[in-house]
């Protein structure tokens, strides 16, 4: 298959359609702190109760099977991040109640489905509780898309993923003669990222978070396409690492792996790279004694680096770009201390330093939320799908939709 069905036009009536979407927010005390996941993906729900489908959405959210190999039981780990709370909001939204399926499979669950009626709408539980899910297992892939008749992959936060339900679910559908199509955000998102590819203009490339892999990956693959490189978070942290300077307990590593070589890879190759040399300093392990030092002097150990001082040369070299691709942000901006939030200063900075005309694209997660408030922002719901789009040309989800298979082989 050369190409990837669309949504646009399917006849869904009285069809059980199987949507992946991605509600991976964050929830705090039951309340969803940003729902930009969630709002963007109603174009398609709305589309498809308009359309007298039988609506079935799944997600997955946070990482239980991290918590249940630290030791959690299960029944702590499902209280934990049971979407619940999503599917509330999600009945908010569209003014239409929402049911929440007890497990994305069962016989419990396949019997919520059979009672639905045209226009109804029920939300899977996490797809995480069960470890199949990011196994990519075809006999889970089996029992969470037999009794429905459409697939729509519609989770562009998920896509890059190689996971049961973004994978083997659609390749098994396409196997039984199903319709297996993309949804409007999925191609909204294709839509965005190749418009920010093509734009002209200074371009400056921001990457900050925690993900050493996909961040790491991303500037190896894109900072000779664009003007200049600003690094925050863990980045920040391997480049200095990779520098000869002893970056205390800050993060290098990722699932056991140690990203110092890499580090000291894109500092010799990017000789476009803005870099902040003071930083704010914290106990790794409850953030206090918090402290602003000279990165040359190196990081006590104990200590990691919180977040980064943009100082006036910085803000002017950011001033510069008329496009900003902003991936993760500066510094760790989401941590609460003492009703506070000391480390979100080095992100609202350079978000104060862009220059109000630059366009703006906002790279999912944290960073959505920090870039509130730009006049030229344009919002895309994914991370490192947005990273693996605009460094690939594809993803693993759109190659599944294609039927494949020999993408996966590799």
């Amino acid at each position: 298959m050369s190409d990837y069905k669309r949504l646009e036009g399917l006849d869904v009536s009285g069809k059980k359609v199987l949507v992946r979407v991605d509600y991976n927010v964050k929830i705090k005390e039951g309340k969803i702190k940003d729902d930009t996941r969630i709002t963007s993906s109603l174009d398609t729900i709305n589309h498809l109760i308009k359309n007298k489908a039988k609506v079935i959405l799944m997600s997955h959210l946070g990482r239980p099977q991290e918590d249940i190999a630290k030791g959690k039981s299960l029944e702590e780990v499902k209280k934990a991040s049971t979407l619940s709370p999503v599917a509330a909001h999600l009945s908010e939204l569209i003014k239409k109640e929402v049911k929440l399926a007890p497990d994305c499979v069962g016989p419990e669950t396949e019997k919520f489905v059979d009672d639905m009626e045209e226009g109804d709408i029920l939300l899977l539980e996490n797809l995480r509780w069960h470890k199949e899910e990011e196994e990519n297992d075809e006999s889970f892939a089996k029992s969470l898309s037999e009794v429905y008749d459409i697939y729509v992959l519609d989770g562009f936060g998920i896509a890059h993923r190689t996971n049961a339900s973004t994978a083997a679910t659609p390749l098994y559908m396409l196997d039984q003669k199903k319709e297996v199509v993309a949804g409007f955000l999925l191609e909204k998102e294709l839509r965005l990222w190749s418009d920010a590819r093509e734009k002209q203009g200074n371009k400056l490339l921001v990457i900050g978070g925690a993900k050493l892999k996909e961040k790491t990956k991303a500037i190896s693959k894109l900072y000779k396409s664009v003007d200049s490189v600003l690094v925050g978070g863990a980045v920040f942290n391997i480049v200095m690492a990779g520098k000869g300077i002893d970056v205390g307990d800050s993060l290098v590593k990722e699932k056991d792996k140690d990203y110092t070589e890499k580090g000291k890879e894109i500092s010799e190759n990017a000789d476009n790279l803005l870099l902040a040399y003071k930083a704010v300093i914290a106990k790794k392990e409850d953030y206090s004694d918090i402290r602003t030092i000279s990165i040359e002097e190196g990081i006590p150990q104990g200590y990691m680096i919180a977040d980064l001082i943009i100082d006036e040369k910085l803000k002017a070299e950011i001033a510069k770009a008329q496009v900003v691709i902003w991936f993760g942000n500066i510094g760790i901006s989401d941590i609460e201390v003492e009703g506070s939030f000391p480390f979100s200063k080095g992100t609202e900075d350079f978000k104060n330093a862009i220059n109000p005309e630059a366009y703006v694209v906002v790279g999912g997660g944290d960073s959505v939320t920090a870039s509130k408030g730009l006049k030229r922002r344009v919002i895309s719901t994914g991370g490192g799908a947005s990273i693996k789009l605009y460094t690939k040309g594809t993803l693993d989800g759109i190659e599944a939709l294609k039927g494949n298979k020999d993408f996966f082989k590799k």
